[in-house]
């Protein structure tokens, strides 16, 4: 198989950022038709509208404007944040990245679990290097830096107090939006700057509490207070296995996958559909015979029946070559 192609990525992020476009017009137009709202306006209540945050100082005030948008906010809901999530989650490795090497040079290091091999460091050993307090800190960086920054031109453009802006700062990242402040009566450019900044504080606190959250359950793991199978679990394992004739040990598979149950870590029916997949492909060469493993036969069995079957993109090979059986080239 081969990994998507730089142009049909590009292509997918036009057609992206193209519904966004779409999505945002259609919902100014309507509301300038129907409330009689400039474009600003409009493009600044369906950001607030999207963002969840409500501040409550621009809100529909008929019967069909009210339907419009309570059928169009839950479009957008669904429409914007997948989009806004997929790029943000494309650019966030690359930006905890270049925030380590920040943190690197002030004498703050993250210890990288990935080059400590599992044969020569034990949990114990690994627990005893991280320090989950710089973890975080990188979690938390860009979400203090993006609302820090918020909260500074806040302070400066509306004259508040350090603490109102603070507490404005704050309601708008957690999205409850009190509505005893707002941008309405800015110039239409920096409103429309600031709903877009909105936007902005609102996707990186979510995903920064989600980091923290993902950084903890990893910590709980680690150990060993969430999710890893207890002696009397794994001996009903091995029990369980054994009745059904499967062998009488437990394989790493069977471990990772009743770590991953016991601790939720995964959905039951999503892991289910994995194991469903694995089987029909590890079943493909082996004449109905249960198989643990991909083969190499297996591997041809299938590119052989995708080739049969036109599908766009499957190269043309030889099975031969796949299994190893063709000539030299």
């Amino acid at each position: 198989p081969t990994s998507i192609p730089t142009s049909s990525k590009a292509a997918m992020s036009l057609l992206s950022l193209g519904l966004l476009a779409a999505y945002f017009a259609g919902g100014v137009q309507f509301m300038m038709n129907q409330e009689g709202w400039d474009a600003a306006d409009a493009f600044y209540f369906w950001c607030m509208t999207v963002s969840t945050v409500g501040y409550g100082d621009l809100a529909p005030t008929t019967p069909k404007t009210q339907a419009f948008v309570s059928v169009y906010a839950i479009v957008g809901l669904v429409l914007v944040w997948s989009i806004v999530s997929d790029y943000y989650g494309a650019v966030q490795g690359k930006l905890q990245s270049f925030q380590a090497k920040l943190l690197k040079m002030v004498g703050i290091e993250l210890v990288d679990v990935h080059a400590l091999p599992i044969d020569k460091h034990t949990p114990e050993q690994v627990n005893a290097k991280i320090k989950y307090w710089r973890r975080y800190l990188l979690a938390m960086l860009p979400m203090v830096t993006l609302l820090a920054l918020f909260v500074a031109l806040h302070f400066v453009r509306k004259e508040s107090s350090f603490t109102e802006a603070v507490y404005f700062g704050v309601v708008t990242a957690t999205t409850v939006g009190f509505g005893d402040f707002g941008f309405l009566d800015e110039e239409p450019l920096n409103k429309c700057l600031a709903a877009l900044g909105v936007m902005g504080v609102v996707v990186v606190f979510a995903n920064a509490v989600d980091e923290c959250l993902l950084i903890r359950k990893r910590q709980q793991l680690r150990h060993g207070k969430i999710a890893l199978p207890s002696l009397e679990q794994l001996e009903t394992l091995i029990n369980n296995k054994r009745n059904a004739g499967e062998g009488d040990y437990i394989s790493e598979a069977d471990y990772v996958v009743e770590t991953l149950l016991k601790g939720e870590l995964v959905d039951p029916q999503i892991l289910l559909a994995i194991r469903r997949s694995f089987y029909w492909k590890a079943n493909a060469a082996s004449n109905g015979k249960r198989n643990s493993l991909i083969t190499s036969e297996d591997l041809a069995a299938l590119w052989k029946v995708k080739n049969m079957a036109g599908a766009p993109g499957a190269p043309t090979l030889d099975v031969d070559d796949l299994l190893g059986h063709g000539s030299p080239r």
